[in-house]
């Protein structure tokens, strides 16, 4: 965690909750914008990846 001012800034990794892959890192600001927008990054990162987690298929089918 790195402090600018009065700004706190945090490094955070996305991750695909079927596979597990790690699909990058963010960078945030602490506090209810910068959660905003880090869950809204987050979002367009999973939907534009296409993992083959046989995990996922499997719950599908039950």
């Amino acid at each position: 965690m790195e402090a600018l001012g009065m700004a706190i800034k945090e490094h955070r990794p996305v991750v695909c909750y079927s596979c597990g892959r790690v699909l990058g890192t963010l960078e945030i600001t602490l506090g209810p914008d910068g959660m905003r927008a880090f869950r809204e990054q987050a979002r367009a990162l999973r939907d534009k990846h296409r993992c083959g987690a046989p995990e996922r298929e499997k719950q599908e089918e039950n």
